[in-house]
């Protein structure tokens, strides 16, 4: 039996094709986290995510994971380690279909078994803002992760069913009108296939599609197939296949000595002789290494390599060459890694280390463990970085390849940054600057350079980070890396920001946008990088600046980018936040009926309304019996709770209600932050017609003739510190 658990679209679980039940918007947000999260949720981050104003958050906690390990049994379990956190085990065939696309490890049937639509469709969290968030991040990779298995299907089936190729294809692009890797795959297939008029007409319609959305023409690349004559072999005097090998070594030569124009044309006649030889391997290969020229050959190649790269892969894995098929899967899945396209590159990726465990090659593991480790470093899975990144070295050290642990210990002194390990970070990103120029990657020696600044600026030494910053900047002039050139830029205007001196910062940041903006195909996590640090520099102040870092961020999504452009969103004001609900609401349903209750409910919500308006408060939010209001005047908000209460009790019915006053964040119109919090706690602390305010709120109004009751000091959950309650006394209103 398979328990089929369905994620993607409306949600369901399936045991071999007969339903199980599963109801409730919080049940489906449990089983994702425990599904997706990379690092197991304690129960007290699950309370915090999914039940932050529950009156009784641990009893939902339990009644929900009652009701999900229900449905999941027998086939999955959900246990708790040591440290109380809280992960599904598996007993028997179990498929998960957000875990599927995610992890890259599937058949064209599997693919074609997907369910469209994005993960938990139709669902909102709006009573869970932690999780509304988290959710709106898996979204964008679980989306991202789905068209590349669609496009992989596609690559695997274009000769052999290219119409159920097609049919893949047309799943992508109803995801995403404008994937530029499913059209000029669409249009592959129907050249290969003898449609060169259907061809032409899919490109024409694209192009449509294009100038009317978006303003720009279709891509180039579309036209690749169309256009591209059949190059004449490149010495006919000699065998086809003799001459492909000589022109791939001399097209490595060159690329390896960064004579890249030369690299490109020689790899091009050698794909053109691999082709005409009639052998499939060296076709593969001599494609392959062209596509992977183009990518590194910092002049905005990407997408022309990706059409390389897709009829390569199809050709090695026919060759059956486990250890080819790894090294074209890691590339693909770089390129996605530079477009911030994470769900996509990862999935790539996975494939990758697991074909280069199946060829026991180190060497093509331990690559393709570094691009992952740095994808999820990109977008802020911290642990599941730090295991790639760990396992990476392991895997290059076995295989002696001194140039990819450069590259792989850059990206591990980046992580130890923003985990806050500076002193290891500055070890381990001067280890990189050494290996790298060892192993003699020149070209990479900038970008460990500016990490190893970054982490000599966050432990205070400025003087340092500058030096190293303008000599990585030095070098990455001279070898036209844009990425490079940006990083440091950006580099030397925060040591300048650090000195006082943000003019000369925000000069420094404009010209690292130009530089990242010079070709198309620019490492996104830099870019974002650059314009997030410009827009706090500027404060804010250019709107179309935090939009275009916005824009970037959320492709990826880059979930700390995306945490500092809020941040720098936000604006903070003083106000009074007053939380009210009515008391035993559920057993008076039972005791009134749903008509009645329904009618106390309205008189109610017009009763809270009218003394709004009388006293000046804003009403924020409200949810079933409660609302959610702030206040200018602190002894106004209390005025108002008190009329609130005491006509309710003309209801029927008996409102509690909490008051704090603190600075409130203020976010697309909506408001948060500490202070928020803290009112919400002191509300459930209320008894049955209480108004319970906090010490800061009494402070407040001293001298206004309100008096007050002591309720002792206590703790609120999920806030620091103890605190000081006090209950309004109403006889002195």
């Amino acid at each position: 039996m398979t328990l089929t658990i369905r994620l993607l679209g409306k949600p369901g679980l399936e045991v071999d094709g007969r339903l199980r039940q599963l109801a409730g918007r919080k049940t489906w947000a449990l089983l994702a986290l425990l599904a997706l999260r990379s690092a197991p949720p304690t129960r007290t981050e699950l309370v915090e995510i999914l039940w932050p104003e529950a009156d009784d958050p641990a009893a939902a906690l339990r009644w929900t994971l009652a009701r999900v390990r229900k449905a999941l049994a027998p086939e999955v379990e959900i246990r708790g380690d040591p440290a109380n956190r809280l992960a599904l085990s598996v007993r028997s065939l179990t498929v998960i279909d957000a875990q599927v696309v995610t992890g890259g490890a599937y058949t064209p049937d599997d693919v074609e078994r997907l369910q469209t639509g994005a993960l938990l469709e139709g669902f909102a969290f709006d009573d869970a803002p932690l999780f509304e968030a988290w959710l709106a991040l898996e979204r964008v990779r679980v989306a991202s992760a789905a068209r590349a298995a669609l496009r992989w299907a596609a690559t695997m089936q274009a000769h052999s069913q290219p119409d159920r190729a097609i049919e893949y294809l047309g799943r992508a692009v109803a995801s995403d009108p404008y994937d530029d890797a499913a059209h000029e795959l669409a249009v592959d297939i129907r050249v290969a296939s003898g449609e060169r008029l259907g061809a032409i007409a899919y490109v024409e319609s694209v192009d449509r599609l294009y100038r009317r959305d978006l303003g720009v023409p279709a891509p180039e690349q579309l036209r690749r197939s169309l256009e591209s004559p059949v190059p004449a072999p490149a010495n006919p005097l000699v065998n086809l296949d003799v001459s492909a090998r000589a022109l791939l070594a001399a097209a490595r030569g060159r690329f390896d000595a960064g004579d890249y124009e030369a690299a490109i044309d020689a790899a091009r006649r050698a794909s053109a002789d691999g082709a005409a030889s009639g052998l499939s391997r060296l076709e593969a290969e001599a494609s392959t290494l062209l596509a992977t020229i183009l990518i590194h050959s910092v002049r905005g190649r990407d997408q022309e390599a990706l059409g390389l790269l897709a009829r390569a892969l199809l050709l090695a894995h026919e060759a059956g060459d486990s250890g080819m098929a790894s090294e074209i899967e890691r590339e693909s899945g770089y390129v996605a890694f530079l477009a911030g396209d994470y769900g996509g590159a990862e999935a790539a990726l996975a494939r990758a280390r697991s074909l280069a465990d199946e060829a026991a090659n180190d060497d093509l593991a331990g690559r393709a463990l570094t691009i992952l480790g740095a994808s999820r470093s990109d977008r802020g899975d911290h642990l599941g970085a730090l295991t790639a990144l760990h396992e990476g070295l392991r895997r290059l050290a076995a295989a002696g390849n001194g140039r990819w642990r450069a590259y792989a210990g850059t990206y591990l002194g980046r992580l130890l940054i923003e985990l806050g390990e500076v002193d290891e970070a500055r070890l381990v990103a001067a280890g990189a600057v050494a290996e790298a120029r060892t192993s003699g990657w020149i070209s990479l020696v900038p970008f460990p350079l500016s990490i190893e600044a970054d982490a000599a600026l966050a432990a205070g030494d400025a003087e340092t980070a500058a030096a190293l910053n303008g000599e990585a900047y030095t070098l990455a002039v001279e070898m036209g890396d844009p990425c490079w050139e940006a990083l440091s830029l950006r580099g030397l205007a925060r040591c300048r920001r650090a000195a006082g001196e943000p003019d000369e910062a925000r000069r420094l940041l404009v010209a690292a946008r130009d530089r990242c903006s010079r070709y198309p195909d620019t490492y996104q996590w830099a870019v974002a990088q650059v314009l997030v640090e410009l827009a706090e520099t500027e404060n804010g102040a250019d709107r179309d600046h935090v939009a275009e870092a916005r824009r970037v961020a959320q492709r990826g999504p880059m979930a700390s980018v995306i945490a500092r452009l809020d941040r720098l969103a936000a604006h903070r004001v003083l106000a009074t936040v007053l939380f009210t609900d009515i008391v035993g609401s559920t057993r008076m349903v039972a005791a009134l009926g749903d008509l009645r209750w329904q009618q106390v409910l309205e008189q109610h919500h017009a009763l809270v309304r009218r003394q709004l308006v009388t006293h000046s408060g804003r009403e924020v939010d409200t949810a079933g019996d409660g609302f959610f209001a702030t206040f200018e005047s602190p002894a106004q908000a209390i005025r108002c709770a008190a009329a609130v209460a005491s006509g309710a009790r003309s209801l029927g019915v008996e409102v509690r209600a909490g008051l704090h006053t603190g600075e409130c964040e203020i976010i697309d119109g909506k408001v948060g932050g500490l202070a928020v919090h803290i009112g919400a706690r002191v509300a459930a602390s209320a008894g049955p017609g209480e108004i319970l305010v906090s010490g800061t709120v009494k402070d407040l109004v001293a001298g206004s003739g309100m008096a007050f009751g002591e309720r002792g000091v206590t703790e609120l959950r999920g806030i620091p510190g103890t605190w000081a309650m006090f209950a309004v006394d109403p006889a002195s209103l």
